[in-house]
């Protein structure tokens, strides 16, 4: 945060990209309202969400289902293989 501040460096939360420009990009924020800002590289910072929309498409069309890395919790692949490794052992 130091860096950020030395370097006059804004910082956006809560913010969709809408759309990457030749100059920039716009933003909508929650209420609609368009930001653009101008720039001539864009970093994205998004956070992770878990999404268990296959697991539940596949529920009770087999077996059984287990849910691990990603689609329980965002995290490391580390994370994901040891799951992976742990769920398989049970079957």
């Amino acid at each position: 945060m130091q860096k950020l501040e030395e370097y006059n460096i804004q910082v956006n939360l809560g913010l969709n990209l809408k759309e990457i420009t030749d100059d920039g990009v716009i933003c909508v924020d929650g209420n609609g309202k368009s930001h653009r800002f101008k720039g001539d590289s864009v970093v994205i910072c998004a956070g992770f969400l878990p999404d268990g929309t296959l697991a539940k498409a596949l529920m009770g069309k087999v077996n059984e289902v287990r849910s691990i890395g990603d689609c329980v919790k965002p995290g490391s692949i580390g994370n994901a293989i040891c799951e992976g490794w742990l769920a398989a052992n049970q079957i």
